[in-house]
């Protein structure tokens, strides 16, 4: 079946509207790297919120549940208390793996 020239165009401008999402994602992420490199703070505070809200855009873009995502950072935060109350100092290619490891 043969593609008509609007199938073919719409595809090309959502390929083109996510690059250019893309782009912006990956300057929020760049300028935030900048401002902890130059250590400057406030600025950090500021692209980090940007970035945030970036990447909540592109969580509800795939439709995951942003719950999901801060449950995950949680239980990853719990495993590394609980290693290291037993005193155990998980690192990668370590004793101790995991998925879940900070």
């Amino acid at each position: 079946m043969k593609k008509s020239i609007k199938d073919t165009l719409t595809k090309e401008r959502v390929e083109l509207e996510a690059g250019q999402e893309c782009k912006l994602f990956a300057e929020q992420a760049t300028d935030c790297l900048l401002d902890y490199l130059y250590g400057d703070p406030k600025a950090l505070v500021s692209d980090s919120a940007f970035f945030l809200q970036e990447l909540q855009k592109i969580w509800r873009q795939h439709g995951i549940d942003e719950a999901a995502i801060w449950q995950e950072l949680k239980e990853r935060l719990d495993l590394s208390a609980d290693l290291l109350e037993r005193g155990i100092r998980a690192r990668k290619g370590g004793r101790y793996r995991s998925t879940k490891l900070p």
